[in-house]
């Protein structure tokens, strides 16, 4: 998967994590929230070696982008 991100332009990136609650997931402890966006961010900044502030505004211009607002 690390290879395949590395490899996709920025510009097509959006991120998302499932909301809370997630009964279908038996361990409380692997339950995703939107907070881990921020982990998220994160782990591209380091495999893209780009600056996650950028990465931060490059991906709401996505999101925006494919959300017509």
């Amino acid at each position: 998967m690390s290879e395949v991100i590395k490899k996709l332009p920025l510009d097509q990136i959006v991120i998302e994590t499932d909301s809370y609650p997630q009964y279908f997931k038996k361990n409380r402890q692997r339950w995703t929230e939107p907070k881990d966006l921020l982990l998220i961010i994160e782990k591209l900044s380091k495999l893209k070696n780009i600056d996650p502030e950028y990465i931060t505004e490059q991906i709401e211009k996505n999101s925006k982008n494919i959300l017509d607002l």
